[in-house]
């Protein structure tokens, strides 16, 4: 029994050392374990105990790298589209300021002496200038949050 048992294992091991070939066919990549017609390229492929196969060829630095590839042009686009909502969003808050300041200005007071008016009016021309503060340190952030995402996708130009 021991015998058959040592035997059976020595014939599964040696078909697990069996070449393993990487073909083109209609422009897909097939795996196959004959050579393939045509033109295939044998793969070292390579067990360890306890451990899924590595394949080691050639293409395998091709495929990483038009993988990494993939993975920037998406990181841009996403960025890009960051970009395009921050600019949208200043679009947003400058009207929003528009319409508050007129607002503000067609506010009238009505009766009253002539120093009260004109308090009123300084007062409101204080609330003006605080609005317009307001809107303005909300684009300055916007900005400097397109400014950071123009870096990074940048940088990812340069990789």
């Amino acid at each position: 029994m021991r015998i058959a048992l040592v035997f059976v294992l020595a014939v599964l091991s040696s078909a697990a050392q069996a070449e393993v070939y990487k073909c083109k066919i209609d422009g897909n990549t097939v795996w196959r374990d004959k050579p393939c017609p045509g033109a295939g390229t044998p793969v070292e492929v390579k067990y360890e105990r306890g451990a899924a196969p590595s394949v080691k060829s050639e293409t395998s630095a091709s495929v990483t790298s038009a993988r990494d590839e993939s993975t920037v042009r998406i990181k841009k686009k996403l960025i890009t589209d960051d970009i395009e909502r921050n600019q949208e969003k200043i679009r947003q808050l400058n009207q929003q300021m528009d319409v508050d300041l007129a607002a503000l200005k067609n506010r009238s007071y009505k009766g009253g002496s002539d120093l009260t008016a004109a308090t009123k009016k300084q007062a409101d021309a204080t609330e003006s200038i605080s609005v317009a503060n307001s809107y303005a340190n909300k684009i300055k952030e916007v900005e400097a949050d397109s400014t950071r995402l123009r870096a990074e996708r940048d940088a990812l130009d340069k990789k």
